[in-house]
């Protein structure tokens, strides 16, 4: 790929306050940084994850029998004739820099030259530690480390990267830092990156919960968004869940201040077709059916368009090489393992060609509400309208059947009130329109591209901490410390990443009182840190709060934040009163699923419930249920229910639809509170209750979720009632017949 000069494409009067902008974007489909919203052509929007240089290794799938190249280099070529000019990466830092100063990056900068000489521009992640930069559970301590990692790998790399994001999924599975030390992760690795000449897209770290939790504000709350460019998400969510999803997304960035940023779609997919059962040519790998092949090609069309129009910079498909997760059951690749293409890649193929050059100005007005239409403007004013008929995959359902060949005919509005008539089928059709559509909705506006902080921040200053982990734990899945005292110590790092002595002044910004912190300022040496060894103290404050920030030369470094919940102000307000939890004759089984097992766990110290599902069944959900051991546990006067949970499941990232506690009794409606999905490691989940749960009607609690996997493993132990100290009338019992009428 030549290296081409960048190229006005157009000039765009922006929406509301943000003014006119001039939107640059190379030759080559890459989108340049800058100011205001974008239009680009809806191609520059599809892309593949690959995840080339990890699955598409020798033996991964069968080439053919006449193949004069390797397996990477055939995959390139079927890259090639897709279409598709954008793709995703994997990156392996203990592969490509196993010692200090060492570089081998082998097979990932021979892939990087093959998709360069293809034209096809590359997006690179990378997700591990080595030894050396000592792994804090999973993520870097050592930043200059990673800072080195990641400027070399810039350099070298070159401009065969379009775009670099730094870890996968710390929401979920992919992390087991607080939420403060990804982020002073995220902000080394920016650094080096810029540092090694790059100018491309930063990305964040990927989320991928639906709704947006608290790991999400508190990694914000940390700066990252003054070091990326883009906020970076996965989602597998059905597709009428779009809207709900990005507009959710929407109103967090807002809430961040972040309302123009771009949004970049590094995985999605798909569960809708379901798994699947048939053998394929490599064992154990199970394959799709010809069936679920055509769901998958319904659903790839569908989801870019559907994710272009809630304002989706960039849609990586996961993914185009053979894989498979869940007890290879899911069958995700576009590929399958004899090396052919499934009909998803055609499909794209087709909706590149149609309408690859245009924009996406929005979804039309139609006659039939079964069907659904969307305008696509090019550049010499003609327009094209992509429809289909809406399926069972429209309608959110899973283990669909294909759309099957019954079309519909509708019409078209066009603005002057003239109509166009088509005739559609489930899969996508392309029409010529004969004038201006009428539009229902217009495409939601692509973000900007670019950092947020301003001149008066000190980028090159990064804070990072080390908490005595004797005195607190994680919580709020990863989004704060939970303290089990009044104070905590710290170790409190001032990374300085110049090559000269600096000095700062450490400030702290949060609630409550921070004893050792120095007068005046502290020297940072060059490439390296300074330690202050701190004691936090909660003292009494509402929402207590770690937050330190360091100046120097005049501007303010990014904040380090670690929200705080204090066990012992939650004890000295009120009684605690543990749970029987442990007696097994207290719970009932309360789940949908075909297998069921309860036990203890010796090493974990924790009864572990063991759930399993058909791999066709639908609707999957657990809720163990406790009988509260009346009246000792009644709950009223209760202001909270806590528990410490851990999960794990038949699928990598343990993730949830939801998570909820419920509270039931007779005479009183079923209550129940949304909660914190579980995750691999334990944490402590809390509760508060309203007035109508803290009453002594309550007689039992659920606990659980919507498993994403077919097998689940739920740990759950120390359930305990906290009640107001002040509340005299514990075990109060219904006292008249009017009173005990409500109880039946």
């Amino acid at each position: 790929m030549q290296r081409k000069s960048r190229v006005i494409l157009s000039v765009v009067c922006a929406f509301g306050a943000y003014g006119i902008c001039v939107l640059a974007a190379r030759a080559d489909g890459r989108i340049s940084k800058g100011a205001g919203f974008l239009r680009i052509p809806f191609g520059d929007s599809v892309a593949y994850d690959a995840g080339l240089s990890w699955l598409a290794a020798p033996g991964r799938y069968l080439l053919p029998t006449n193949s004069t190249v390797d397996s990477f280099e055939n995959v390139c070529d079927l890259l090639q004739s897709s279409g598709v000019r954008h793709v995703r990466e994997r990156f392996s830092w203990r592969e490509a820099s196993p010692n200090p100063g060492e570089w081998s990056p082998g097979r990932y900068m021979e892939n990087a030259r093959r998709l360069e000489k293809r034209g096809i521009a590359i997006g690179g992640m990378f997700h591990d530690t080595p030894e050396y930069a000592r792994p804090d559970r999973m993520l870097p301590s050592d930043l200059v480390q990673l800072f080195d990692f990641c400027r070399r790998s810039a350099r070298e790399f070159g401009d065969r990267m379009e775009m670099w994001e730094y870890w996968n999924e710390p929401d979920v599975g992919g992390s087991d830092c607080g939420a403060w030390n990804t982020a002073a992760a995220v902000k080394a690795a920016a650094l080096g990156f810029r540092a090694g000449g790059f100018k491309g897209i930063l990305a964040p770290p990927s989320i991928c919960q639906e709704t947006r939790g608290d790991f999400d504000k508190t990694l914000y709350r940390n700066g990252i968004a003054d070091y990326t460019d883009v906020f970076n998400f996965h989602t597998y969510a059905a597709l009428p869940r779009y809207p709900a999803v990005f507009g959710g997304i929407r109103s967090f960035l807002s809430e961040m201040g972040l309302e123009d940023r771009a949004i970049v779609l590094t995985e999605n997919g798909t569960n809708q077709e379901g798994e699947s059962d048939l053998a394929s040519v490599l064992p154990p790998h199970k394959r799709h059916s010809a069936a679920q092949e055509r769901v998958h090609e319904e659903f790839a069309v569908k989801a870019q368009i559907l994710t272009r129009m809630e304002g989706v910079l960039r849609n990586y498909l996961f993914v185009f090489c053979p894989y498979n997760e869940r007890e290879e059951r899911k069958d995700w690749g576009c590929m399958r393992r004899d090396g052919t293409l499934k009909p998803a890649v055609t499909a794209i193929k087709r909706l590149l060609d149609e309408v690859g050059s245009a924009e996406l100005e929005g979804e039309i007005e139609v006659t039939d509400d079964r069907v659904r239409a969307f305008s696509f403007c090019f550049p010499d004013g003609s327009r094209k309208a992509v429809c289909w008929r809406k399926t069972a995959l429209d309608d959110g359902r899973s283990n669909v059947e294909p759309c099957g060949d019954e079309r519909h005919r509708a019409e078209i509005a066009l603005s002057d009130g003239r109509r166009q008539h088509v005739v559609v089928g489930g899969m996508a059709d392309y029409f010529k329109l004969t004038g201006r559509p009428k539009l229902v909705r217009t495409a939601q506006p692509i973000g900007a591209v670019g950092p947020k902080g301003g001149k008066d921040l000190c980028r090159s200053v990064i804070l990072r901490a080390d908490l005595d982990k004797t005195a607190c734990v994680l919580g709020g899945n990863k989004s704060c410390v939970e303290l089990k005292g009044k104070e905590l110590s710290l170790s409190l790092e001032i990374w300085n990443f110049e090559n000269k002595e600096r000095c700062g002044r450490v400030v702290f910004t949060g609630r409550g009182r921070v004893r050792g912190l120095p007068d005046g300022e502290v020297v940072l040496p060059p490439r390296g840190k300074t330690t202050l060894a701190l004691t936090y103290v909660q003292d009494g404050f509402d929402n207590p709060e770690m937050s330190f920030c360091c100046r120097v030369d005049g501007r303010t470094s990014s904040r380090l934040v670690i929200p705080v919940l204090s066990e012992a102000t939650l004890c000295r307000e009120c009684t605690c009163v543990e749970l029987d939890w442990r007696n097994f004759s207290r719970w009932t089984r309360n789940a949908s699923a075909d297998g069921y097992e309860l036990n203890w766990d010796e090493q974990e110290k924790a009864l572990r419930f063991t759930f399993s599902w058909n791999p066709k069944r639908t609707d999957q959900w657990f809720f163990p249920a406790y009988d509260l051991n009346l009246p000792k546990e009644t709950l009223a006067g209760a202001k909270m229910v806590s528990f410490e949970v851990k999960s794990r499941q038949d699928k990598v990232e343990n993730d949830y639809h939801s998570a909820r506690i419920y509270v039931m009794g007779k005479g009183m409606p079923s209550l129940n509170y949304r909660g914190l999905p579980p995750v691999h490691d334990w944490e402590t989940r809390r509760v508060s209750l309203p007035t109508e749960a803290a009453s002594s009607f309550a007689s039992r609690l659920e606990f659980g979720g919507h498993p994403r996997g077919h097998k689940v493993d739920y740990f759950i132990r120390n359930i305990r009632i906290y009640r107001e100290k002040k509340c005299l009338k514990l075990n109060r019992q219904p006292s008249n017949q009017k009173e005990k009428e409500k109880t039946r």
